[in-house]
């Protein structure tokens, strides 16, 4: 990004992109946690980067350089598609438009063949993917008229970019700064125009419009923002640098310090681990949904063997993390049966048998007394003494599932980790 922005905005943006992206939470959040994000952003960030080069010299090494990034960035997750594709569609039509026809003919080429390198992929994961678009159109809100629609577009952008400055809605500071913040650099861009390419903001424009329909319909992510909007960051932080550099290079040299010294501040603050400056001693603003350690030690130290333990979806992937960290469930199971494993009634496994476990499918889009039927129909039943795991939970769907078991059961046991989102539960079936 440093040297993108060094092409674009010369030294001094490259710096401040950097100290930018250094102190991003999101990023510090998930190069400490285990999965695709990282890399995600790190393969979007080269892809446009080779792409950018690529449109301004149509030199073959950054046609394929960019193609190669584009599928590992696709291929790490599937939302890299939405910023990858547009920019290209762009950068395609712009060649066409000039009648740069070897520029057109080495783009058509490494786009041909990047579409039959991500063949394997769309076969592998449509169906499945198909399958929860069904299950979530349902639950879409419906179209509004054509002005609350635009006022959805807008607060999607502070939702989105909320969640790269401060991590919200994750944790637990208060959004208002950085939504004042987001707005000041609003201004700024509309007023200053800085210095970037037209074309990186038609990528940034067009891709969140793409991004806006396919979240909106239900085809993309469940919300505006959270993990699902950290495709924008590299072209979010590019423009923040811009803008920065745009006051330094008109001589506000205190105005961009301030500007600079806000984001920053605010980036610290937000950051997911506790540092020595925060006011308050072991401050932490940001709790993994899936630090499950605690829950799964007081499981294994107070369950019985006869009480089945059901596992809500969202926790099953560290669950089994856990068990494998306290020899309860050994690689060699894990790497028979894969990553989908499932433990039910109807297929269920040793691991699932030695400890009495079952493991909830996706259920996400469901109404909370669909997923009671769904967790009785993956259990055979409903048992007396039932011991169930929420982690990775998504709003209020495990308060909501235990208002539905309210009409049956009563809570025996109740321990909650560090995040309130996160617990276990035994229940035991009411007398009346």
């Amino acid at each position: 990004l440093m040297s993108w922005s060094a092409r674009l905005l010369g030294r001094r943006g490259a710096i401040l992109a950097g100290l930018i992206i250094a102190l991003m939470p999101s990023e510090i959040f998930y190069a400490q946690d285990v999965g695709e994000y990282a890399l995600l952003i790190c393969a979007i960030t080269w892809s446009l980067y080779f792409l950018d080069l690529a449109r301004r010299t149509s030199a073959w090494r950054f046609w394929l350089l960019w193609a190669l990034l584009s599928l590992v960035g696709v291929y790490t997750h599937y939302g890299a598609a939405i910023i990858v594709v547009p920019a290209a569609v762009l950068v395609l039509v712009k060649n066409v438009s000039r009648g740069r026809r070897d520029a057109v003919k080495r783009q058509l080429l490494t786009i041909s063949l990047s579409l039959l390198a991500v063949l394997p992929l769309f076969l592998f994961f449509l169906p499945d993917q198909i399958r929860r678009v069904d299950q979530s159109l349902d639950a879409v809100a419906p179209l509004t008229t054509v002005a609350g629609e635009l006022s959805l577009f807008v607060s999607s952008l502070d939702d989105v970019f909320l969640y790269n400055l401060v991590g919200w809605p994750v944790s637990t500071i208060p959004t208002w700064p950085a939504t004042v913040i987001l707005i000041g650099l609003f201004i700024l861009l509309i007023l200053l125009r800085p210095r970037l390419p037209k074309m990186l903001y038609a990528w940034f424009a067009i891709a969140y419009i793409a991004y806006f329909i396919l979240v909106r319909t239900g085809l993309y992510a469940g919300t505006f923002g959270f993990r699902y909007g950290l495709i924008f960051t590299p072209l979010f932080v590019l423009i923040i640098a811009a803008i920065i550099d745009e006051l330094f290079r008109r001589r506000w040299v205190l105005l961009g310090l301030g500007a600079l010294s806000l984001i920053m501040a605010l980036e610290l603050y937000a950051l997911p681990t506790p540092v020595p400056f925060k006011v308050l001693p072991g401050q932490q603003t940001w709790v993994p949904q899936e630090a499950m350690a605690d829950l799964v030690d007081y499981w294994q130290e107070h369950h019985q063997i006869d009480e089945p333990t059901f596992v809500y979806y969202g926790a099953v992937p560290a669950f089994r993390y856990y068990l494998r960290l306290n020899d309860l469930d050994p690689e060699r199971v894990s790497s028979q049966v894969g990553p989908s494993i499932r433990c039910s009634a109807a297929q269920t496994h040793e691991v699932c048998e030695a400890n009495n476990l079952f493991y909830s499918r996706w259920v996400r889009r469901l109404s909370p007394d669909e997923k009671i039927g769904a967790m009785e129909e993956t259990m055979g039943g409903s048992p007396d003494r039932l011991w169930l795991i929420f982690s990775h939970i998504h709003e209020t769907e495990n308060e909501d599932m235990l208002r539905v078991l309210e009409n049956d059961y009563e809570i025996e046991r109740v321990h909650q980790a560090g995040n309130v989102k996160a617990g276990i539960y035994l229940l035991v079936r009411s007398d009346d």
